[in-house]
Formats: C-alpha cells, sequence, structure tokens
C-alpha cells in the first residue's frame, strides 16, 4: 500500500475522529433519554541529566518527597475498534486521532559504548536488550489532544498534583468555560507542563501506555543503533528543533527529514519525553522487555528538547524528573501493544 503523506494521515485522522464523535453521540440518546425519564424502558551516575528550568540544567530545584499513592482513576470503555489501519506500518487511533508506527521485535544495543568519549556515565554500561513488537505514537501528543482528554475526564489529582499544570505561566492549554482548549496557535504544539501521572492518565485514556524506555531508545535508534533517529549525522535545524533553531515549542511532526527508521518524528528536540521507566542503573546482562527498576525516585525523560544544545540530541542520553514534577520543556508521547 502506498504510503500517506503526514497531512493526508492527520486529514484522514481528523474525518474519523469526527465520524465517531456523531456516531457515539447518537449511540449515547438511549442512555442519556434513560437518566432524564427513568421510568423509560431505555550505582550513582557521575553526572545524570536532572532537569530544570534554567539552563545549563543539571539541577531540578525542589526536595523530592515520597511518592503518593496514585488516585484510582476509571476510564471509559473503548470502541470495538479502537484504530483504523492506513497501511501496514501506519494506523489511527480513533479517540485522538493519533498515528501510530509500528516497530518490528528486535534485538540492539541500548546505551552508549564506554571509549564514546561524549556519553554520560549513567548511559552505561552498553548492553543487549531483545523487544516484542509494538506501536508507538508518530509525534508527541498535541495540546488539542490533552485539551480533548481533559475534557472528558477533567483535570484530576494524582500524586499529589493536578495532571496539567493549569497555574504555570508555560502551560498552552486553558480552562474556558466549563471546559479547556489549547492558547491560540499551540494546538499543534506538543503539550507541556504535564506531569509523569498525567502522561499515563492520557496514554491509558488512549487505549495504550507510557513507552518503556527501551522501547524509546529502540524507536529511536533501530536494531543498526543510530546515533540518532535519523542517522549518524550531526544535527541540524531541518532535522530537530533544539537551541539554535527556535525559541520555544514548535508543531509536531513538522521536520520530515528527522523521522526515524520507522518514521516516528520529534524524537530529538521539540520536548523531553516522559517515559514508563523509574530512574536507574542499566543491567550488564542481556535482558528481554525490560521496564527498568522496581522503584525509585524519579522517572526518566528522554530525547532534549528545543531549550537544549545539539549534543543533547543523541538518542542514547538519559534524563530524569521527579514524577509530580512538570516543565516548560516536558511532554510525551504514547506507545501500545499488539491485541
Amino acid at each position: 500500500m502506498k504510503k500517506l503523506s503526514l497531512s493526508n494521515r492527520i486529514a484522514l485522522a481528523s474525518l474519523l475522529v469526527s465520524i465517531v464523535a456523531c456516531v457515539a453521540t447518537v449511540a449515547v440518546v438511549p442512555e442519556i433519554r434513560q437518566l432524564l425519564n427513568p421510568s423509560s424502558s431505555a550505582e550513582t551516575p557521575a553526572a545524570p541529566t536532572r532537569l530544570s528550568t534554567n539552563l545549563p540544567m543539571q539541577a531540578l530545584t525542589g526536595t523530592p518527597t515520597e511518592e503518593a499513592t496514585p488516585a484510582i482513576v476509571e476510564f471509559g470503555s473503548e470502541p470495538e475498534s479502537a484504530v483504523i489501519d492506513v497501511g501496514d506500518l501506519y494506523h489511527v487511533r480513533i479517540i485522538d486521532g493519533m498515528t501510530e508506527v509500528w516497530v518490528p521485535g528486535g534485538t540492539f544495543l541500548m546505551g552508549s559504548d564506554v571509549s564514546d568519549s561524549t556519553r554520560n556515565d549513567d548511559e552505561l554500561p552498553q548492553h543487549s536488550v531483545t523487544l516484542d513488537g509494538f506501536h508507538i505514537d508518530e509525534t508527541e501528543v498535541t495540546n488539542a489532544q490533552f485539551a480533548r482528554f481533559l475534557n472528558d475526564w477533567g483535570n484530576q489529582m494524582e500524586g499529589g498534583v493536578t495532571w496539567l499544570d493549569l497555574q504555570d505561566k508555560d502551560c498552552l492549554i486553558q480552562p474556558v468555560g466549563s471546559g479547556y482548549q489549547p492558547s491560540n496557535g499551540y494546538g499543534d504544539h506538543p503539550v507541556v507542563e504535564v506531569s509523569w501521572y498525567g502522561a499515563k492518565a492520557y496514554c491509558e485514556w488512549a487505549g495504550g501506555r507510557l513507552p518503556t524506555e527501551a522501547e524509546w531508545e529502540y524507536s529511536a535508534r533501530g536494531p543498526d543503533g543510530h546515533r540518532y533517529p535519523w542517522g549518524n549525522d550531526a544535527p541540524t535545524c531541518e532535522l530537530a528543533h533544539y537551541e539554535d533553531c527556535v525559541l520555544h515549542t514548535t508543531s509536531v511532526g513538522s521536520l520530515q527529514e528527522g523521522a526515524s527508521w520507522r518514521g516516528a518524528l520529534d524524537m530529538a528536540g521539540n520536548v523531553w519525553e516522559w517515559v514508563a521507566d523509574w530512574y536507574g542503573h542499566y543491567s550488564s546482562g542481556h535482558q528481554v522487555n525490560p521496564g527498568g527498576p522496581s522503584s525509585g525516585e524519579y522517572r526518566v525523560v528522554r530525547g532534549g528538547s528545543w531549550d537544549y544544545a545539539s549534543e543533547q540530541m543523541r538518542s542514547t542520553i538519559r534524563a530524569y524528573v521527579l514524577p509530580d514534577d512538570s516543565k516548560q520543556n516536558v511532554g510525551f508521547r504514547c506507545a501500545s501493544s499488539p491485541e
């Protein structure tokens, strides 16, 4: 099947979301009538990267706190078919219109070689990882998509914080009346000022999950172990959004030349991305479908951002943030396992 362009996939996704919304409205009419009328019948690394709002970003302000017990969040049932296939490589998630790309299972070397002079200590030891196949979002989740999620479920408290920090000046979603909408002109920018709990909740609402750290790196580097998502060539402003290129977040998917080996976009720059794992040491032996440490204090973020130097665009770079914190340069994308 011929690969659809990003603009065509976005148009198709918008059409599908509109159709599903109309169908869903018709489907719930009997339930609404019933509600209205009940009588009706119907080891510590030497220099790990800890994100800060100030550059250079080594130390995160704030005192680490014990992680609170997550709130119980109940999500609605998914439609019978949660995705629409648009080829062997892509399918569109109905609930939010996100295109997902297929990443076939395989084995790769995770982390950096000890001989790499640019690596950080927490990228060691380099080790072999085998993964089953999975889907990962083509782009980072946008403000428009996250606003739709909030309009469904509200801005709930979890881990002692709201999913989205609406009070922060860098937040690009606003409460309007009884709902939420993206700030003017920022609907297609990646959502920021979202906690790890908010990212996780969104992915569950969308029928998926946060990618593991290993899945994220494999999606970016591939079995050949590329230095960057697009290969081994040094970053340019045509490949990634970093500090020499932009002064803020930019529209997701706008740099097609920076696509990874499977077609995922923005895996270097624009915003750092939450993953599922606790931050910790790498294992030295071979691992199969690793999920990271069983507990910890910080969660991992990956990929670099618009306010970081080109050296931070490497696909092995790791950073960490408290799960109840949110940043002006941290967003996320989702993943899912085949049914």
